[in-house]
């Protein structure tokens, strides 16, 4: 067995802990989550109407600081990454950090000071531990079915690829900074499936904070080119799909349109057979 084989064995053994430990201890996990939730109540960022997009803004800052520091601070990790790549241009200052956040917090903010609705959804009544995961794994379920058939549909209109997409796929070596260099119609969509998600779900308030820090963590690792033995992916192969496919997806332009998990591409035979990583690997070498 291989060092990466027993990380992955020591990630998925604590991951079954932690399961029957949330299992064991569900009620004293229920009250303690009782009580975030009613501090929570009390403090106006969480029940200001722009809270989830500023949530997420900053889960981007956070996650993407984070890889960029992997990328070029960590050269331990290289040998997790996916393409042999030096490439960091990535990283460089393109002057569209600000815009970027504005084309994406403005118009939400806008409609948050037009439309107040938040006060609506902020229930006192408190979630449970396995209510808030049920939630949380069924909103990016959702998310990766709406994204799943908007993804496709891009991809096979020639004309609405070239309008929407092409901007993401721009480079053919992937770090986590490419997890936001979208076109602004491109990132309306994507944030469009998200909300639909929630909202067709009517999850709880803190299902949805919870899943807006879980979904930013799992986009920017999806691009951050590096096959991690804890990631998801390999602690539960059959059930996410995961970077090392998103990869080969933007290496080729087809195939892989799921983000996070299998199940569509597999039904619908939209899984890209054969890679090309290992030819990619000799390529850049």
């Amino acid at each position: 067995m291989t060092g990466d084989e027993r990380s992955t064995l020591v990630a998925q053994a604590a991951t079954l802990s932690t399961a029957v430990l949330a299992a064991v201890f569900h009620a004293q996990l229920d009250r303690a989550m009782a009580q975030v939730y009613s501090h929570l109540l009390s403090q106006w960022w969480f029940t200001h109407d722009t809270f989830e997009p500023a949530l997420s803004a900053a889960c981007f800052l956070i996650f993407l600081t984070l890889w960029y520091v992997v990328d070029t601070k960590l050269p331990a990790f290289k040998r997790w990454r996916i393409q042999a790549s030096d490439d960091m241009s990535h990283w460089t200052v393109e002057g569209h950090g600000a815009r970027e956040l504005l084309l994406y917090l403005g118009p939400l903010t806008l409609f948050d000071c037009l439309y107040p609705r938040r006060a609506e959804r902020l229930t006192t009544q408190p979630v449970g531990f396995w209510w808030l995961f049920s939630e949380v794994f069924a909103s990016l379920v959702v998310y990766d079915m709406l994204f799943w058939a908007s993804h496709l549909a891009i991809h096979r209109i020639p004309w609405l690829y070239r309008i929407v997409h092409a901007k993401h796929h721009r480079r053919r070596t992937m770090r986590a900074r490419e997890t936001v260099a979208l076109s602004v119609a491109d990132e309306a969509l994507d944030v469009a499936c998200s909300i639909a998600a929630l909202n067709v779900l009517n999850v709880h308030p803190l299902s949805r904070a919870v899943y807006d820090v879980v979904i930013v963590y799992l986009l920017t690792e999806l691009h951050s080119g590096y096959d991690l033995p804890w990631s998801a992916q390999n602690v539960f192969p059959t059930v996410f799909a995961g970077s090392k496919r998103h990869t080969q997806h933007h290496l080729t332009g087809k195939g892989f349109y799921q983000k996070f998990f299998l199940y569509l591409d597999n039904a619908f035979h939209t899984a890209h057979v054969g890679s090309p990583l290992d030819a990619h690997r000799k390529k850049v070498a």
